[in-house]
């Protein structure tokens, strides 16, 4: 089993009205199995600490550099734009059920027969939708999808079938969900709903901690080889650490982040699979960004900064002038990527837009910055070419 069978589906997006209806939709269909991730600053701060946005100092002992609040980051237009298309109102359901699970819901085929909560990660994309555009209408279809997963967890903490990082996935979004509206001027209005779901977050997150090494130690001895979803594992433990105040998933968080230092080549390359992916490498990136404007480790702060400048070093060398996100040797998408759910992956252009997105806020550098613009216009002509 491949830790993330979720991670870097091939999604692309586009900007502009007059192919909004035809892009929309072929974006609909492949969302169907895409991952999200973004960042905040630390939840459970003074909530008298505001900025001019209602948004909490992102004072978190990380440096003046890299203090941002995803709330800026999620407003700014080309991340606005993006989370337009990951979060149409054909993502999630009235009901709440979103990806896969909505043809399970109705009883129509599907690629699973059985309920899966990874798909229930869209909730974090409505809901930074609905804070970058003010429309609540999307922060509550985001809750409903959260309520909808919660609605499928079992005694035990699990959520049925579903396997160990499948149940990571989601409660990685829901927790970011919780954080991005506690620093959002909407903490008030929904901030009481979701604590209604934390006592379902800490078990999960119990259940994830008490089932690592019982049912799927099988997977980790692999962890090395997909950081990505180590990533993604370490911005789980910290957040709820974090949220929970508990030391113990803290310094889980931090003890994942050691092994994806340690495992990161020398050239930058945090591998996947045995090698290195030009789409993944932006995931694992932008995994690590979210981790550190949440952490509050000064120490592992100061070592994880190079790490990023020399994978983002990498990264931006497989990022042509005109945008495009080269695939030659790529050890999971592109034309002989991997096959998921009876798609070929290829690059995953929605999340190397925002990690390139939060780079540029994180680094305050400009032509960064411009590169995502670039790397957007490519990937909408490669939908008008139908090459997406």
């Amino acid at each position: 089993m491949k830790l993330d069978d979720h991670a870097s589906g091939g999604v692309q997006i586009t900007r502009g009205g007059d192919m909004t209806k035809a892009i929309a939709a072929m974006l609909t269909c492949i969302l169907l199995g895409v991952f999200p991730a973004c960042n905040q600053t630390p939840p459970g701060k003074d909530a008298n600490h505001k900025t001019g946005d209602g948004v909490d100092d992102p004072g978190n002992g990380n440096g003046g550099d890299v203090a941002r609040s995803v709330v800026e980051i999620v407003k700014d237009p080309l991340a606005k734009t993006v989370l337009g298309y990951m979060a149409n109102p054909r993502t999630i359901a009235e009901s709440g059920a979103s990806g896969t699970n909505v043809a399970y819901e109705s009883g129509q085929p599907g690629p699973l027969t059985r309920f899966d909560v990874a798909d229930q990660r869209h909730c974090w994309q409505a809901t930074a939708r609905g804070i970058a555009e003010d429309d609540i209408s999307y922060i509550e279809r985001g809750i409903k999808a959260i309520d909808y997963a919660f609605a499928h967890q079992e005694a035990a903490g699990n959520f049925g079938q579903s396997r160990w990082f499948e149940t990571m996935g989601f409660l990685e979004s829901a927790v970011r969900s919780y954080a991005l509206i506690e620093d959002s001027k909407y903490r008030d209005d929904y901030l009481p709903e979701l604590e209604t779901y934390l006592d379902g977050m800490k078990a999960a997150t119990e259940w994830l901690v008490r089932t690592k090494d019982e049912e799927f130690s099988a997977d980790w001895e692999h962890a090395p080889d997909y950081l990505n979803a180590v990533a993604g594992t370490a911005v789980t433990f910290e957040l709820m650490g974090l949220i929970a105040e508990n030391g113990d998933w803290t310094q889980r968080g931090k003890d994942f982040i050691d092994l994806i230092l340690s495992n990161q080549w020398e050239n930058g390359v945090f591998p996947e699979a045995g090698g290195y992916d030009s789409s993944y490498q932006a995931v694992t990136l932008w995994h690590l960004m979210i981790y550190l404007l949440y952490s509050r480790d000064e120490e592992l702060n100061d070592r994880l900064r190079p790490a990023l400048e020399l994978g983002w070093e990498w990264e931006l060398s497989r990022i042509t002038s005109e945008g495009e996100v080269v695939t030659d040797g790529n050890a999971r998408t592109g034309p002989e990527g991997e096959v998921w759910r009876g798609r070929r992956k290829v690059v995953n252009y929605p999340e190397v837009l925002m990690s390139l997105v939060y780079w540029s806020h994180v680094s305050n550098d400009e032509e960064v910055r411009d590169l995502a613009d670039k790397v957007h216009d490519y990937a909408l002509e490669l939908y008008r070419q139908g090459r997406g």
